[in-house]
């Protein structure tokens, strides 16, 4: 594997006679198209890579621009691998960037949020991962923090399920004539 530069002339063709299982695009001045071993083209750009399913013998770079492209491409065989990318970000602890699953399910009993109210239906948890909730009832009703009422909220509806990803107080409010019945259950990050 190693890497080819090319300048293709505006609205022109280069082709590359090298044998390989990789193709991966390393600079462009600009978006291009690629042909393999004389099939279909293919949009291509920096950044972007394409292993076809049989070993190629050549490469076509196509320039369909009015200035001139510079192309830096890798080709050959076997793998490359880019580590360069660093993210970072404040405000970021243990519990906002998992690669697990939590690892304790909870069912609780049903909360029951009376007629035209707004009802507590978890508090905080610090350890909570998820909530599910499920409206066993035939009414619509909003769910959201201590504030949510009649237009704010998310909305849900009868038999309806959400799934919401926080470890802080979740609320229900009901603007129905009856009382409104919802399943709950938690998952919890262990120990």
């Amino acid at each position: 594997m190693r890497d080819y530069r090319v300048t293709v002339p505006a609205n022109a063709e280069a082709t590359l006679n090298v044998a390989g299982t990789v193709i991966r695009c390393i600079d462009g001045t600009a978006p291009f198209r690629i042909r393999v071993d004389g099939g279909d083209t293919l949009y291509f750009e920096r950044g972007l890579g394409y292993a076809p399913k049989a070993p190629f013998q050549r490469v076509t770079i196509i320039n369909e621009a009015a200035a001139p492209l510079h192309v830096t491409l890798f080709l050959g065989s076997g793998g490359l691998d880019d580590s360069r990318l660093t993210l970072a970000a404040t405000g970021l602890n243990s519990r906002s960037i998992r690669d697990d699953s939590p690892s304790i399910f909870e069912s609780v009993p049903d909360v029951v949020c009376a007629a035209g109210t707004r009802t507590l239906v978890a508090s905080a948890l610090a350890d909570r991962a998820e909530i599910l909730i499920v409206n066993t009832t035939l009414s619509t009703v909003r769910i959201g923090d201590n504030t949510c009422a009649a237009n704010d909220g998310l909305v849900l509806g009868a038999n309806a399920t959400l799934c919401l990803r926080t470890s802080g107080a979740v609320h229900c409010w009901n603007p129905t004539g009856a009382a409104v019945s919802l399943a709950v259950a938690i998952t919890r990050w262990g120990v």
